[in-house]
C-alpha cells in the first residue's frame, strides 16, 4: 500500500504548479558499483521513467520481493515491523520554486533538469555510506548497492509552488556479488546533514552556472530578486 503514495501521484494530482497537467512518473535509481557502472540483477533500468510495469515492480520491491520473479529478497519480508523504504525529500529554497512556477517552458525545464541532477548526486553521495550484512547471525558489514526511485513534485501540501523530489531508497539492496540483503541504514543516516548541505551547495552552484543570481541566506541561499513578501506568501 505504501508504494501507491508515490506512484498514484502522477495520475491524481492536477493543479497549477505541477510539471504539466500531472506530476511526472517516477524514475528508477540504481547506485554505481565499484567500477562506476549502474548495473543491477533486479531488472531495473537506471534513469527510466515509470510505465505500468515499472509501477508493479516498484510495489513488489517495496514489499521485499523480486520485481520480476516474485522471489522473497530478504528474510523479514512478511514482518509487520519491516522497514520497506527511506524517503529523503529534497526541496530547494522557496525562491527557486517561485521562479520555477512562473518561468517559461524552457527555463522551467532547465530548473527541473538541474534539480534532478543534484538530487541524483545526493543519492550517490549518501549511498557511499550504505551497508548491508553478509553471512550467518549478525553477519559481516559489506557495501550496499542502493536501489530506488525519484519522484518529482511541484506543489506543497498547502498547494503552494514547491519544487521537490522524493528520493526513495528501498529496504532491499544488492551486494557487489549480486545477492540481495536488507539495508542497514544507521551509518548512512549519520551523513544526512552533510549530504543535505552538499545538495544545497550543488544546487546553488548549478543555478548560478545557468545564469541566476545567488545570494546567501543564513546557512542556505536564495535566487536574487525574489522579494521576501513573495517568498512569505508562498
Amino acid at each position: 500500500d505504501g508504494s501507491s503514495y508515490y506512484t498514484n501521484q502522477a495520475s491524481e494530482i492536477d493543479d497549477y504548479y505541477t510539471y504539466g497537467d500531472k506530476e511526472p512518473p517516477g524514475v528508477w535509481y540504481v547506485a554505481k558499483n565499484s567500477f562506476g557502472e549502474r548495473k543491477t540483477a533486479l531488472g531495473l533500468q537506471d534513469g527510466k521513467r515509470f510505465g505500468s510495469e515499472d509501477t508493479k515492480k516498484f510495489a513488489a520491491l517495496t514489499a521485499g520481493f523480486h520485481p520480476e520473479t516474485g522471489e522473497a529478497l530478504v528474510r523479514n519480508v512478511d514482518k509487520s515491523n519491516r522497514i520497506a523504504l527511506h524517503d529523503f525529500t529534497l526541496s530547494p529554497p522557496k525562491s527557486v520554486s517561485v521562479v520555477w512556477s512562473q518561468a517559461n517552458k524552457g527555463m522551467k525545464e532547465n530548473i527541473e533538469k538541474i534539480h534532478a541532477s543534484v538530487a541524483r548526486n545526493y543519492l550517490d553521495y549518501i549511498g557511499e555510506r550504505a551497508l548491508t550484512s553478509e553471512g550467518k547471525g549478525r553477519g559481516t558489514p559489506v557495501k550496499a548497492m542502493l536501489r530506488g526511485a525519484m519522484f518529482e513534485h511541484g506543489s506543497s501540501r498547502e498547494s503552494d509552488p514547491q519544487l521537490h523530489t522524493h528520493c526513495v531508497l528501498m529496504g532491499v539492496v544488492e551486494r557487489e556479488n549480486g545477492k540481495t540483503g536488507a539495508l542497514e541504514a544507521a551509518d548512512m543516516l549519520r551523513w544526512q546533514g552533510a549530504a543535505a548541505s552538499l545538495y544545497h551547495a550543488d544546487l546553488a552552484f548549478n543555478l548560478r552556472k545557468a545564469g541566476f543570481g545567488i545570494e546567501k541566506n543564513k546557512n542556505l541561499f536564495e535566487i536574487s530578486g525574489v522579494p521576501q513578501e513573495v517568498r512569505d506568501a508562498f
